[in-house]
């Protein structure tokens, strides 16, 4: 039986389909823990009403036994006996109840509630990892807006010790999150499979009828408990893996919490950029508006995909195009008082995108990288790209059998009109929206030049 499960390796990158494969688990808990506790208030229910019939058969076989002895005649031996023998019975039959009861709730109500409160913890955890994640956050704009022209040595070791210490928080913290969010997806299958199990097996000690069911489900509970104890074979195995895994990432992950590494500061990792690049990925911050002199800046998920440079928001769900590399060339920029800044340009975007590096090796990747794209683009690259579009412009009464196409070039003649902002009209943040669904559809109609990566 395989169970879905995090790569903890990925959770340092902080990639976004780390952010949804975690936001489905979250979603997925929710619904088990309200299922278990509707569970446990109709089970206690259960409880109750099997008591108090257990308590109304003894109160007969009490007062079967009652009679038995004050109030048959003497003389009536068999009437006396036989009211006697089945206020035995019932009283017998009472404590049956009450004692199969008592087991069913033991073995049923008892791991559901310990699962309820294995739930809580989660939870916790999952505030903590939001506090880190918020910290992590902080500390990065903080370092982010370090100034270029007035830095001094202890700012910028201060700055990198801040950043180092919020990311090793918040990457320990997720690994343990996401680590209790698998061993969850584990217990949540076995926990109520063992429960009902459990019960099964406590049903059928109690009566004769409810042994024939426990006979008649006994191949299909046996094939139950031989994939359980499997499965809990594999992942213990898993687990032990798991824990050697963390291990070592947290050993080897030590140098890659700093920023801005230094070949000589202890616990960094200094290396020389590579310029052949030919795709790259990765958290930036892009330059989103400048009003006069004040810019406003957001951390993206950045990447190249066929031929574009692609964006993520933190606040949308897919990716959306910030221009067309065509020609595209890439430079320093300094118009802004921050470091590792540099810009994006070329014929088929109207305004520049300007980005920031976490360091000097980073933006020297990114350059060469956007640049080595740019000059893998063909011409007949461009004239799909122009296909496209022009297709895009079609009234959907004459681009209706090709309503794949159209919406795909609409999406890429959206983007190299303008550069998307964070902050947007209702209409053109609705606009943007609904081209971006489409942006993989076009990016599909481009051939790929170079080393073909993963969109995250």
């Amino acid at each position: 039986m395989l169970l879905e499960r995090f790569d903890l390796a990925e959770t340092l990158a902080d990639m976004p389909r780390v952010h949804e494969r975690q936001a489905l688990f979250e979603r997925n808990h929710e619904g088990i823990r309200k299922f278990i506790a509707t569970l446990v208030q109709k089970t206690k229910r259960w409880e109750a009403a099997a008591l108090e019939q257990a308590a109304a058969t003894g109160v007969v076989g009490q007062y079967l036994s009652d009679i038995a002895a004050h109030v048959m005649p003497d003389y009536d031996v068999l009437l006396e006996s036989s009211m006697r023998e089945y206020g035995q019975l019932f009283l017998q039959a009472a404590e049956v109840q009450r004692q199969a009861t008592a087991e069913a709730a033991a073995v049923f109500i008892g791991p559901l509630s310990d699962f309820l409160s294995h739930m809580h913890d989660v939870d916790s955890l999952r505030q903590r990892q939001k506090r880190t994640a918020a910290d992590h956050e902080m500390a990065m704009v903080k370092y982010a807006r370090l100034s270029k022209r007035k830095l001094t040595e202890k700012a910028r070791f201060e700055a990198n010790a801040e950043v180092a210490n919020a990311r090793e928080r918040h990457h320990h913290v997720s690994m343990d999150y996401h680590a209790l969010l698998n061993d969850l997806q584990f217990n949540r299958m076995s926990g109520l499979v063992h429960c009902g199990l459990s019960l099964m097996h406590a049903c059928g000690s109690s009566a004769e009828e409810l042994r024939q069911l426990y006979a008649r489900a006994g191949p299909f509970l046996q094939t139950v408990e031989g994939e359980l104890v499997r499965t809990a074979a594999v992942v213990e195995a898993q687990q032990a893996e798991m824990e050697e895994v963390k291990a070592r990432l947290i050993r080897d992950s030590a140098v890659l919490y700093h920023p801005d590494p230094d070949e000589n500061e202890p616990f960094t990792e200094y290396r020389a950029p590579d310029l052949g690049l030919r795709s790259r990925a990765g958290h930036l911050f892009c330059r989103t508006r400048k009003v006069s002199k004040v810019s406003l800046w957001e951390r993206v998920y950045a990447f190249v995909q066929a031929g574009a440079l692609m964006l993520q928001y933190r606040a949308k769900s897919v990716p959306v195009e910030a221009l067309f590399l065509w020609q595209a060339q890439s430079a320093e920029n300094d118009e802004d008082d921050r470091r590792y800044c540099f810009e994006v340009s070329g014929p088929m975007a109207k305004r520049k995108v300007v980005l920031q590096a976490e360091n000097p090796t980073e933006r020297e990747e990114w350059m060469a990288a956007l640049c080595n794209v740019a000059a893998s683009l063909t011409p007949h690259d461009l004239d799909v790209r122009q296909a496209a579009t022009a297709a895009a412009r079609l009234p959907r009464t004459e681009s209706a059998g090709s309503l794949g196409t159209a919406a795909a070039a609409a999406a890429a003649d959206h983007s190299t009109d303008s550069l998307p902002l964070s902050v947007q009209s209702g209409g053109e943040q609705e606009m943007e929206e609904e081209a971006a669904a489409a942006a993989a559809a076009a990016a599909e109609t481009l051939p790929w030049h170079g080393e073909k990566e993963p969109l995250y």
